[in-house]
C-alpha cells in the first residue's frame, strides 16, 4: 500500500516525462511482487503499447520483466518466446544480457524437457559471465558477483502441481549451482537471499510431495518424485567444503538445513515411511539469528584472483 502511494505520488509530479514511465516500472514490479499478476501484467502491456523508439530502456526493461510474470502465470513457452526476443537487444543492461537471460532460457527450456537448448543456454550463460567476470575486479566488488549469480539462479516455483513438479525440480537441479556460488560470496542481500531461497525452494517442494499421492495406487510416482528432490539435495551437498569452520553465516545456515533436510527425505525413501515435513518455524531460519562474522570465502578458486582485461567483444558471437 504504502510502496504505491509513493509511486502514484511520484508519477504526479513526472507527467509525461520518462520519470513517469520508470515509475511505471516500479508500480507493475510490486503488483508482481504481491502477486497481482493480472494486473502487474496490465501495466506492462500499457507500457510497451508505447514503442520502443521513444524510451527504448523503459521498453526494453518492461518486456524482459514482463517474463516473469508470464512463468508466474505458468505461461512458460510465452516466455520463451519473449526473452528469445531480447537476446540481442543493446537496451538490457549487459548482465541481464549475458548471463541473466541465458539463464532463464536455459531453465525455462529444462522445464519443458528440451535437454539440448537448456545445455546449449547454460553454456552460454556462463560464458557471458565469465566475459562479465573479466572486466570486474572480484576481490572489491563481490556484491556485484553475488547479485549477479543470485539472479542466474533465481527460479520462479510459485505455481507447483503435480504435472510439473518434476521439471521444476529439473529446472532447479540445473540452475542451483549458481545461487550456491551466491552463497559462497558471503555478502549480505544477495548471498542472505540466495540461501534464503535455496531452502525455501526445497522446503516447498518437499512439502508438496508430502501432502501429494497419498492414495496406495499413487504410491510408485510419490517415490519417484522423492528419489527426484534427494538427488537435487545431494547434488548441492557435494558443494559442501570440507573444512569444520565455516565463517560465512550464510553458507553455515544453509548446509545446516541441507544436511537435516537430505536426512529426512533420505529416512522418507529408504525407510518407506513418511515424515511429517520440516516446521515453518524451520523454513524461517531461527538459526540466522546467532551472531557470527561474516566473510567471503575462498571456495572458489577462479574467484579469488583477478582476471585480465580484455576487449569488450561479445562472448555470444
Amino acid at each position: 500500500g504504502r510502496a504505491l502511494s509513493e509511486v502514484l505520488a511520484f508519477r504526479m509530479a513526472h507527467p509525461g516525462t520518462i520519470y513517469y514511465q520508470a515509475s511505471r516500472l516500479v508500480e507493475a514490479k510490486t503488483y508482481y511482487e504481491m502477486q497481482d499478476f493480472n494486473k502487474s501484467l496490465e501495466i506492462y502491456e500499457d507500457i510497451l503499447s508505447l514503442g520502443p523508439d521513444k524510451y527504448p530502456l523503459i521498453w526494453a526493461t518492461a518486456r524482459y520483466e514482463s517474463t516473469f510474470v508470464f512463468e508466474a502465470l505458468g505461461d512458460d513457452l510465452k516466455a520463451i518466446t519473449t526473452l528469445i526476443g531480447l537476446e540481442n537487444s543493446p537496451s538490457l543492461d549487459e548482465e541481464v544480457r549475458y548471463a541473466e537471460l541465458p539463464a532463464r532460457l536455459a531453465a525455462l527450456y529444462s522445464r519443458q524437457g528440451n535437454e539440448k537448448e537448456t545445455t546449449a543456454y547454460l553454456d552460454r550463460a556462463d560464458r557471458g559471465l565469465k566475459y562479465l567476470m573479466s572486466r570486474n575486479d572480484l576481490n572489491q566488488d563481490r556484491v556485484w558477483l553475488a547479485e549477479t549469480l543470485y539472479r542466474m539462479g533465481n527460479l520462479n516455483i510459485n505455481q507447483l502441481s503435480e504435472k510439473n513438479l518434476s521439471q521444476q525440480v529439473q529446472s532447479h537441479r540445473r540452475l542451483q549451482v549458481y545461487l550456491l556460488r551466491a552463497i559462497e560470496q558471503g555478502v549480505p542481500l544477495w548471498s542472505q537471499k540466495a540461501s534464503e531461497d535455496l531452502m525455501q525452494d526445497y522446503q516447498k517442494s518437499w512439502s508438496f510431495i508430502q501432502t501429494h499421492w497419498n492414495k496406495s495406487e499413487d504410491r510408485s510416482v510419490k517415490v519417484e518424485k522423492t528419489k527426484e528432490l534427494h538427488q537435487l539435495i545431494s547434488e548441492a551437498m557435494y558443494r559442501k567444503p570440507s573444512e569444520i569452520k565455516l565463517t560465512n553465516q550464510y553458507l553455515k545456515n544453509y548446509y545446516e538445513f541441507a544436511t537435516q533436510l537430505e536426512a529426512q527425505v533420505s529416512e522418507a525413501l529408504f525407510s518407506g515411511n513418511d515424515i511429517t515435513p520440516t516446521s515453518e518455524e524451520s523454513v524461517k531460519l531461527n538459526d540466522i539469528k546467532k551472531k557470527a562474522n561474516v566473510k567471503a570465502t575462498k571456495f572458489l578458486p577462479e574467484e579469488k584472483r583477478v582476471l585480465p582485461k580484455t576487449n569488450k567483444k561479445d562472448p555470444n558471437l
